[in-house]
C-alpha cells in the first residue's frame, strides 16, 4: 500500500514538473495568414518594420528572456525589393546566425554558418525603435532572402 502512494506521489510530482516547465517556457510561436492579420506584433516588436507590405504565411518565435526573435515569410512580386530596400546586403561571416534551430521551419544552412548559404542574400537590417519618449534605440536584424522561393527568413540574436 505504501509503496502505490509512493508510486502516485512520484507520478503527481513529474506531472508538477512538467507543468511547471511548460509554464515557465518564455518562448512563444505566432501564425499569421497575411500581415494585417498580425495585429499589434509588430508595434511589440516582434515582427520587423520592413517587412514586406505583402507578405503572406508569417511565423515568427520570439523568446522574453533573450529577446531573441526568429522569422521568416512569404513574399510577393514588390516584396524581395522592398526588404532589399530597407537592409543592406553583408557578408556573411559578419552576421551572427542562431546556434541552433530555433524552430523546425528554420533551414538548417541557417544556423551557426560562416560558409554560403546557397541561394540567400544575407542582409543587415537596421531596426529604431522608442526606449523611452524622445529616445530611441537601435539594434540589427539580419534577413536570408531565398527569391527563388518567395521567402525571407529574419533573425535578431542577443550577444
Amino acid at each position: 500500500m505504501l509503496a502505490r502512494i509512493g508510486m502516485i506521489g512520484m507520478v503527481l510530482l513529474l506531472v508538477l514538473i512538467g507543468l511547471v516547465m511548460y509554464v515557465c517556457n518564455d518562448r512563444r510561436e505566432e501564425h499569421y495568414s497575411r500581415l494585417a492579420a498580425g495585429g499589434d506584433a509588430m508595434a511589440r516588436g516582434w515582427l520587423p518594420r520592413w517587412i514586406a507590405s505583402d507578405a503572406t504565411d508569417i511565423r515568427v518565435l520570439y523568446d522574453l528572456d533573450t529577446n531573441e526573435t526568429w522569422g521568416v515569410f512569404k513574399f510577393g512580386e514588390a516584396g524581395s525589393h522592398e526588404v532589399a530596400d530597407a537592409c543592406k546586403e553583408v557578408l556573411e561571416t559578419s552576421v551572427p546566425f542562431p546556434r541552433s534551430r530555433p524552430a523546425k521551419w528554420w533551414p538548417a544552412e541557417l544556423v551557426n554558418t560562416s560558409e554560403t548559404s546557397a541561394g540567400y542574400r544575407i542582409m543587415k537590417c537596421q531596426e529604431r525603435s522608442v526606449d523611452k519618449p524622445g529616445q530611441w534605440e537601435t539594434s540589427d536584424a539580419f534577413a536570408a532572402v531565398k527569391s527563388s522561393a518567395n521567402a525571407a527568413y529574419f533573425w535578431r540574436v542577443s550577444g
